[in-house]
């Protein structure tokens, strides 16, 4: 299989809308053979895609992909939030050893060893938008309680929405998800922390006027559910 493509694709189609939608259909891949390959296998008789070469073009909208991704990923958020039933497990990763690797090759480097090793690591859940942050400072001594995390682009912030049993289990140098959010007025900017809702949802896009399919997403993450709740699940009567 080659890829999936937008049925608009061009070749003068600029640089970084080109980086966009190769980015989006990485992140869509895994879905998309699993959907596609049921749907050939059930209606065309084809036992496997990966088989032979094919072409498949679809009219998901890129950018309008990734936002439904995001939206529904932080409205679950949101959702268990309010409802109380938010709880923190663990920390996505550590990033112990990969600092230590870092530190100990002696080289200069304009980063701190954080911060490379952040932007190097994958997480489990590939396909999750909210923004990712290492664990500087657990909050001892002179910092009190606040939990201090560096995120991707440098900023070292502090950590809020983290409770006592939440800064518990945090340990230096975890990874978690947090949502940026700059300074206003007399607040300082900040990163809240987000965490993986145990609830599920879909959100589809339609075209109106073509019915086409413009975004689809089946759950929170695919890696951590293989379930298109799009496709495979039944709405409540």
């Amino acid at each position: 299989m080659r890829g999936v493509a937008d049925d608009r694709h061009s070749s003068g189609r600029p640089a970084a809308q080109l980086d966009e939608i190769e980015a989006v259909v990485a992140t869509l891949r895994a879905e998309t053979i699993d959907h596609l390959g049921r749907e050939a296998k059930t209606l065309a008789g084809i036992d496997s895609l990966t088989a032979g070469a094919y072409t498949v073009r679809s009219t998901l909208n890129p950018a309008l992909q990734r936002a439904a991704e995001a939206a529904l990923q932080e409205g679950l958020f949101r959702y268990e939030r309010s409802a109380g039933r938010l709880r923190f497990e663990a920390a996505e990763v550590n990033l112990e050893d990969a600092i230590r690797r870092i530190t100990a090759d002696g080289a200069r480097a304009a980063r701190p060893a954080w911060q490379e090793a952040l932007e190097s690591v994958r997480l489990p859940l590939y396909d999750v938008h909210w923004p990712s942050a290492v664990v500087l400072d657990k909050g001892q001594g002179k910092t009190g309680n606040v939990v201090r995390v560096g995120l991707n682009d440098g900023r070292i912030l502090a950590l809020v929405g983290a409770n006592a049993a939440v800064r518990r289990a945090l340990k230096l140098y975890d990874v978690v998800y947090v949502q940026a959010t700059e300074a206003r007025g007399k607040t300082p900017a900040h990163a809240e922390l987000r965490v993986r809702p145990n609830v599920q949802g879909t959100a589809i896009v339609l075209e109106n006027k073509t019915g086409r399919v413009l975004a689809m997403v089946g759950g929170f993450s695919y890696p951590l559910s293989q379930l298109n709740r799009t496709t495979q699940a039944r709405r409540q009567p």
